[in-house]
């Protein structure tokens, strides 16, 4: 899930979504993946500098690429 994401970034670097929506936009149709798992790549994606997380007035965390000098591959497939 985790390449899949980093796939979607690369492909559109000025995305930006939260954790569901991410779920339910950057992955592939039928997926259903489980926002819990999501979560768990996105957490791994941020650790390896590929996104970055900006907490949301809402409390929410919105990811996005990370910026300039970072690794656009994850180190892991979590």
């Amino acid at each position: 899930m985790a390449m899949q994401v980093a796939g979607y970034v690369r492909r559109y670097p000025r995305a930006a979504d939260t954790c569901i929506g991410i779920a339910r936009w950057w992955l592939p149709p039928g997926s259903q993946a489980d926002p819990a798992v999501v979560l768990r790549a996105l957490e791994a994606l941020v650790r390896d500098g590929v996104l970055q997380a900006r907490r949301l007035p809402s409390g929410e965390c919105l990811y996005s690429a990370a910026g300039p000098g970072h690794d656009s591959e994850p180190r892991n497939e979590d």
